[in-house]
């Protein structure tokens, strides 16, 4: 008895499509930037949380720490490369303007936490306290004479003067005061206006030592500049050669 013929095996499987032109598999892209814009979200929250619990800790600290974000791109720059070598980088635009963001934030909040050290309603309403008791002081004194008319005191501390500083005692040395006073008489003659002025800086010592006094008559034709602690000392006759004359028109 003959073989019977065994028909042909057909394979149903399609045949693997050719790799195009030979060439090779596409690398892998691997993003950098977004690990370290997620390593500024950690720091900037642990920052902002410790401010929060703890109000006297110093908020410039976050500008102290804000370079350790470039610190953190950098070094996921290097590892990026060093494993993927094979790999596509591709920097996440986004994740970067985030971090540039954060840099500047930091930065502003640095700053708008020493401006407001210094800048800020309470300092200003001290200093205008303290200006405000002297001044009371000094119309007690001067108001019984009949010499003074008006006084005007302007008082100016120091721009980067901590609210701590602001003080009355610490007003000559970290401060800057002038008082203006008017007198009621024209005076006839430089000697009596000097004489006067001798008489009511005397009162003036016994409540402060502005950094600048000024004196003047009644129609501003003449008047008395001082200034610096050796002034206060003169004579009248001493003062009388210090009396500027001013021509009214």
């Amino acid at each position: 008895m003959t073989n019977e013929q065994q028909p042909p095996i057909i394979n149903t499987q399609p045949a693997a499509a050719p790799n195009a032109a030979g060439k090779e598999a596409a690398p892998k892209i691997r993003r950098v930037g977004t690990l370290s814009m997620g390593l500024a979200l950690i720091l900037a929250g642990l920052t902002l949380s410790a401010f929060c619990l703890f109000p006297n800790w110093d908020l410039s600290m976050i500008f102290k720490l804000s370079p350790l974000i470039l610190v953190f791109f950098g070094s996921e720059m290097i590892y990026a490369h060093a494993v993927g070598k094979h790999n596509k980088l591709k920097y996440d635009i986004f994740s970067m303007l985030v971090c540039c963001f954060l840099i500047l934030a930091a930065c502003g909040a640095a700053a708008a936490s020493v401006v407001l050290q210094y800048y800020n309603p309470i300092h200003i309403a001290t200093a205008e306290q303290i200006e405000q008791s002297i001044e009371e002081e000094l119309y007690e004194v001067l108001a019984p004479t009949e010499e003074v008319g008006d006084i005007e005191l302007y008082l100016n501390f120091n721009e980067f003067t901590p609210l701590e500083m602001i003080s009355r005692e610490n007003l000559n040395s970290i401060g800057h005061s002038h008082l203006n006073i008017y007198l009621k008489d024209n005076y006839q003659s430089n000697e009596s206006f000097a004489a006067d002025c001798a008489r009511l800086i005397n009162l003036v010592k016994g409540v402060c030592t502005p950094d600048s006094l000024e004196f003047f008559n009644h129609n501003q034709s003449l008047s008395l500049y001082l200034s610096g602690r050796f002034d206060y000392d003169l004579t009248a006759e001493e003062l009388t050669a210090k009396v500027n004359i001013t021509e009214n028109t």
